[in-house]
């Protein structure tokens, strides 16, 4: 899916679908934001993932981390 704006604006269409009651309740809609563990754990599982499969543990990896709004930091 593409989106074309801002940052701003994507968060615009999020916090309408959490707005939107009958929405979030059909489709069980929830969220984690940057400061819940729950979300550094979920995004813990990309780097391994995309480690192995790249060859760790033989394959030494190194990751740049996003910080917009300090996800995954």
């Amino acid at each position: 899916m593409a989106v074309q704006g801002t940052f701003d604006d994507c968060q615009d269409i999020v916090k309408g679908m959490f707005n939107h009651a009958a929405f979030r309740h059909r489709v069980a809609l929830s969220g984690v934001n940057s400061i819940n563990f729950a979300r550094i754990a979920a995004q813990a599982v990309y780097y391994f993932t995309t480690s192995v499969a790249l060859g760790a543990p033989g394959r030494a990896m190194n990751y740049v981390v996003p910080s917009g709004n300090f996800g995954d930091a």
